[in-house]
């Protein structure tokens, strides 16, 4: 992660955390992931909650399968000790997805 990208998480920290606000943030690049938050146990479980409502409205698939798909390539991929996947895929049809994650679980692509 860039510096800018840092501060601007620091300086977001300090603002929630001098006004009593929490918040949970996660930034990906090429597969290395960062979270951050502010706030105690309860309040990051109602951000976690929020989110999860507010991507199933945007996504074409309920977060928890999307979530439950990236969770099992993520242990595949340790597992094989590997930081790629060596499958692409292309996608015409957001109706596809489900079933190509579902394809993924299973293990029809290692």
């Amino acid at each position: 992660m860039n510096k800018k990208i840092q501060e601007l998480v620091a300086q977001l920290h300090e603002e929630c955390h001098k006004e009593e606000t929490s918040f949970l943030c996660t930034i990906q690049k090429n597969g290395a992931a960062e979270t951050f938050a502010c706030g105690n146990l309860p309040e990051l479980g109602m951000c976690l909650a929020a989110q999860e409502h507010n991507l199933d409205k945007e996504l074409p698939i309920p977060a928890s399968t999307l979530r439950s798909a990236a969770i099992e390539a993520a242990e595949s991929i340790s597992k094989e000790g590997r930081k790629t996947s060596s499958h692409t895929f292309v996608v015409n049809d957001l109706k596809d997805i489900p079933d190509i994650l579902d394809r993924i679980i299973r293990g029809d692509f290692t």
